[in-house]
């Protein structure tokens, strides 16, 4: 992979990390019961993805793997909550997860592609 598609994939994943702490932030100022499982989650894990994606466009090798295995846990996590929050009849938890599911999955893909590229 050229210079350039590492900086595309990086920008990617920077700005999937801004979208996980916009969400943990979101749910943690609307009050919901389990949002400081959420923000911690939800920002922690924003921040995780970015560093790994600044460190990503840096070329540091270990990070790719990282990066592509800490996207897959939110990718799988995303998927099993969004399953359990609409057969607990949560449709707004669930739709929310799905949504990040949806973002998460294809962005774990496009990181297993070109980690060692």
């Amino acid at each position: 992979m050229s210079i350039v598609k590492s900086a595309i994939v990086s920008c990617i994943v920077i700005v999937y990390g801004f979208a996980l702490m916009a969400v943990g932030i979101t749910i943690a100022v609307t009050g919901q019961h389990y949002a400081p499982i959420v923000m911690l989650g939800g920002i922690g894990g924003g921040i995780l993805v970015m560093i790994l994606g600044a460190m990503w466009r840096r070329r540091i090798l270990w990070s790719r793997a990282a990066l592509a295995t800490a996207v897959g846990i939110f990718s799988l996590s995303f998927v099993w909550r969004a399953i359990e929050a609409w057969l607990h009849q949560s449709t707004g938890s669930g739709l929310l997860l799905l949504v990040l599911a949806v973002v998460s999955i294809p962005i774990f893909i496009l990181l297993v592609r070109h980690r060692n590229q």
